[in-house]
């Protein structure tokens, strides 16, 4: 932001004498913050106790004693109008003097002549040299109904059996998010289409992972294994047709968040024989059911591809290494051993069947 010489930005101080009584609440000082040729100065206007005249409070700053009733009890409250140093203290010129005039700060709602959107008003009326655009796509501070918590619940055991020893790990895991945000189709534009940064309403994913380390000997050499699922459960915790319809789900039958895999499941296994190993690994995601409406009736195959592969995918990669001392190793790798077609996100394309050579060098 830059701001003309001789902008002057105020601020009105009020107090409610007794406090919950809003019709008490009385004017104390008026702050005005001036833009000039070389940063910024600050002054402090007193309001008499009619409240019908303010007069220039004095450079040093005053100290006023205010009679406040709260309950039964009544006491002083001593209010500080600030110097014009002190003034300067916190509106210097790092923090731009303005310390709330930026975008952050005045993406909100206003009221009056800033009814709606702060930024969008400020533009409309002339003030603004250049268009903001669309206040959801700029950063703005979070709402106080925009909250989420989230809590896990585990346990991990050991497991020993002859020469095999290794763990299993159990946890449960609950989210809720009030008004959670995320990027939604909005509208077209000349340049094409326009997503946004919403408020999707209130979510909750539950859901459970497992997994299990270990390591034993298997005839002349060493298995090494690990496995892992989680099982989710993303949704709304209030959900209509028309309202996932409305936010641009593929998936308006179904409650589930978009762009979530329900079940995940990823196993490696590598067994080790003088110095030669041979490992395989295997991950498969579930079917993701939901995904935003206009990649999947817009993008050329989206949508025949989500239909012929709407039963999730497995992912198998093989490699075989040799350790020729204890800091060299070369290994080669094939991943997406049966060359399979898959996407994580639509119409983005993973990578096929390749091959990797690769040495490996510890210092």
């Amino acid at each position: 932001w830059t701001l003309p010489t001789g902008t002057i930005w105020v601020k009105h101080f009020e107090l409610e004498t007794t406090r919950g009584n809003p019709a008490t609440r009385k004017r104390i000082e008026t702050r005005l913050l001036v833009k000039n040729a070389t940063g910024a100065y600050g002054v402090s206007y007193r309001w008499n106790d009619a409240g019908t005249e303010a007069t220039l409070a004095a450079d040093a700053g005053e100290n006023l004693a205010i009679p406040i009733t709260e309950g039964t009890s009544s006491f002083t409250q001593t209010w500080r109008i600030p110097s014009r140093a002190e003034c300067m203290v916190c509106h210097n010129a790092q923090a731009g003097h303005a310390l709330s005039f930026n975008t952050r700060q005045l993406n909100m709602d206003g009221t009056g002549e800033l009814a709606g959107n702060q930024l969008t008003a400020l533009d409309r009326q002339g003030y603004l040299t250049r268009n903001p655009g669309s206040p959801h796509l700029l950063p703005r501070h979070l709402r106080p109904d925009e909250t989420g918590w989230s809590t896990e619940i585990g346990i991990k055991q050991g497991m020993k059996l002859g020469s095999w020893y290794g763990y299993v790990d159990v946890a449960a895991f609950w989210q809720e998010y009030q008004q959670m945000m995320e990027f939604v189709f909005s509208s077209f534009s000349l340049d094409g289409a326009v997503f946004q940064s919403k408020n999707q309403g209130d979510t909750r994913i539950r859901g459970l992972e497992i997994s299990v380390l270990g390591q034993g000997k298997l005839g002349p050499g060493q298995l090494f294994l690990l496995a892992g699922y989680t099982k989710t459960d993303p949704r709304y915790k209030i959900f209509s047709q028309d309202q996932n319809s409305f936010w641009g789900s593929s998936d308006t039958t179904r409650n589930v968040l978009k762009y979530r895999f329900r079940d995940s499941f990823k196993a490696d296994a590598e067994y080790v024989l003088n110095g030669f190993g041979l490992g395989l690994s295997a991950q498969y995601n579930s079917f993701m059911e939901s995904i935003d409406l206009l990649f999947q009736e817009t993008l050329p195959g989206v949508k025949n591809f989500r239909n012929k592969n709407n039963s999730g995918y497995t992912l198998l990669d093989v490699r075989l290494s040799y350790k020729i001392s204890k800091q060299l190793k070369i290994s080669a790798l094939c991943n997406n051993l049966l060359n399979l077609e898959y996407t994580l996100r639509p119409a983005l394309m993973e990578a096929p069947r390749n091959f990797t050579l690769r040495l490996d060098w510890k210092i």
